[in-house]
This record gives structure tokens, sequence and C-alpha cells, in this order.
């Protein structure tokens, strides 16, 4: 997009942190601009008569964006984890999360891919190899990934007799590569910890791996 193009020529070089997360030189106003044109290629591509609102359900997770985008003191996490987006049915998480990474992605020259965790139960029961029972997960082990919904797949599926569990095996795989990961769940860490869903193990990975950032507001879905 030209518009981004023509902003990003006028923004200072990136820095590398010891643990390879990029620091961006780029002010409030460009990250403002930066949200609205991408926000609104995103909706409209659903909606080509919509706008992306920013509003009081989305300004501080925006904000604190930003500030993890910048490196800033003000973030209130630890700038060396990804991000999980936490919210309701339709708070417009996805699309703020979709927003950030291709922000994120236009900076530092990175392209991020994009899964439903519901995808993942039945990757592996396509994709499934007796040598190789992670199935197609394994092509998400490294590259920078967006993980949608988490929390709303099968919890285990049911291969040949045998079970296998495809969130875990995909946190386990991330967690062990150190691969950059971002987010979205309707569930707070308590409950994607809990022995309902990936017990305390993986709940403990997932703490390690990413900053809990909530996004307030009912659904936008109208």
């Amino acid at each position: 997009m030209e518009n981004i193009g023509n902003l990003i020529k006028n923004m200072g070089q990136n820095k590398n942190n010891p643990q390879t997360r990029l620091i961006n030189n780029i002010t409030a106003n460009q990250y403002k601009s930066l949200v609205d044109i991408v926000g609104n290629k995103i909706v409209r591509q659903i909606n080509p008569t919509a706008t992306y609102i920013i509003d009081d359900t989305n300004r501080e997770a925006l904000n604190q964006l930003y500030y993890y985008l910048i490196g800033s003191e003000k973030f209130q996490g630890d700038l060396y984890k990804g991000i999980m987006l936490v919210g309701g049915f339709g708070s417009g998480k996805t699309t703020l999360i979709k927003i950030f990474s291709e922000i994120y992605g236009y900076l530092n020259n990175r392209i991020f891919s994009c899964i439903s965790a519901i995808q993942l139960s039945e990757i592996i029961k396509q994709e499934f190899d007796e040598e190789n029972p992670k199935g197609h997960i394994s092509y998400y082990e490294k590259r920078p990934l967006i993980i949608d919904e988490v929390g709303r797949e099968a919890k285990k599926v049911m291969v040949y007799g045998t079970e296998y569990f495809p969130m875990r095996y995909l946190i386990t795989m991330r967690y062990n590569s150190k691969g950059f990961t971002l987010g979205t769940t309707n569930f707070k860490l308590e409950t994607l910890s809990s022995k309902e869903m990936y017990g305390e193990y993986v709940g403990e990975r997932l703490l390690e791996m990413f900053n809990f950032i909530e996004v307030n507001g009912g659904s936008r879905r109208k």
C-alpha cells in the first residue's frame, strides 16, 4: 500500500535487542495513521463501506501495543514475550491482532501466518503421518504466527485409535522454538490452565510466552 510505504520511509531504523525482538522508531501519530490505514483495509474486506473505529473499548489495548512496538517502559508487561489479546465474542480482538501483525510486519520485513485454533484438529486428521504424528502443525513451528481463538478447538482428536492434543503440540513447539507468537482468546489464563482446558503445564508455557492484554466491550458485530 503506497500510503504505508510513504510513512515507513520516514521512520527510523530498527534496533535489535539481545532476544531478537525488534524495537521500532515510530511516533504516536505515525502509529495512529498506520492503524487507520490497516484497520480500514481489514474491515473493508468484509464490508466495503465499513470504517475501523477506535473508541474506549479498544483504545487502551492499542496504546499498549504501541508501547510494545517501540519498547517503552509504559508497556505493562514483558517486552520479550508475545501478545495474547483476551476478550468476549465479537469484541474486535482478531481484527486488532491482525492490524498489529501487519504494522509489525511492514516495519520489520516479516510475514505472519495465521491459523484458527479450530483448524488444528482437521490439520492433524488430514495430514497424519505415522512418522510425524504432529502432522502439518510442524509447518507452524518457527515462523511468525497468529493463533486465533485459542481454547475454542477440540482439545483432543482420535487418529487411528490414538489420542492427540493439537494445541498442546503447537504451544510446546512454539515454546521450544521461541517463535514470535501472537494470539487471541475468549478465556483468561486461569481458565486456559484448568484441567478442562490445557492443564497447568501448558498454562505455565502460555504465561512464559505471552503478555495477556484485555480488549473490553461487547460485540462489534452489529
